[in-house]
């Protein structure tokens, strides 16, 4: 699908855009997103929330950015700029 292929390519406003367009295209909710879809937005979403927590409490974990290697968490450019605040 064209939004886990975004979200893949680090390309998280356009997943963000195809969504969008897919939720408001639906009529009576007869669409639902794939578990891959959802898996990939919820893991990209749940990282990005808690690297700005970690920064937010001032706090640094080196070990994070194997995490996200570790679930195949895809690191998009909002998501290296955080890893690099939080690896300091």
């Amino acid at each position: 699908m064209l939004m886990v292929h975004a979200l893949n390519t680090r390309r998280v406003d356009l997943a963000d855009s195809h969504l969008g367009a897919a939720v408001s295209e639906s009529k009576d909710g007869e669409w639902h997103p794939s578990p891959d879809t959802r898996i990939a937005f919820l893991n990209y979403n749940e990282y990005c929330l808690l690297l700005k927590t970690y920064i937010a409490a001032g706090k640094s974990d080196p070990a994070m950015r194997q995490r996200l290697k570790e679930e195949h968490t895809e690191i998009s450019p909002e998501l290296e700029n955080l890893l690099e605040k939080v690896s300091e």
